[in-house]
């Protein structure tokens, strides 16, 4: 058995950005105060962010960048690291 290509894993539809672990701010609309995150990549609809370990996100809230709020929902979780499609 072979190993899988990279072009068979590869399911963006646009290519992203490396920001070099970049700190942002995450506002996840229950009233508590923002949590920091490291944003990985970035596209025009979607991020990898890196989440603390104690720290649960909910399905849908704000990522708060340099260029202004984006509301966001998760399309994937793997250990602390979390796909998220930008919406709205």
């Amino acid at each position: 058995m072979g190993e899988p290509s990279l072009e068979a894993l590869e399911r963006r539809t646009e290519p992203r950005q490396d920001v070099g672990n970049e700190v942002v701010s995450l506002n996840l609309g229950d009233g508590r105060a923002d949590i920091q995150c490291c944003i990985w990549n970035i596209s025009a609809h979607g991020a990898c962010l890196m989440i603390p370990p104690d720290h649960a996100l909910p399905g849908r809230f704000d990522v708060l960048l340099p260029a202004g709020r984006r509301p966001a929902e998760v399309v994937w979780r793997q250990w602390s690291h979390v796909g998220i499609k930008f919406v709205g």
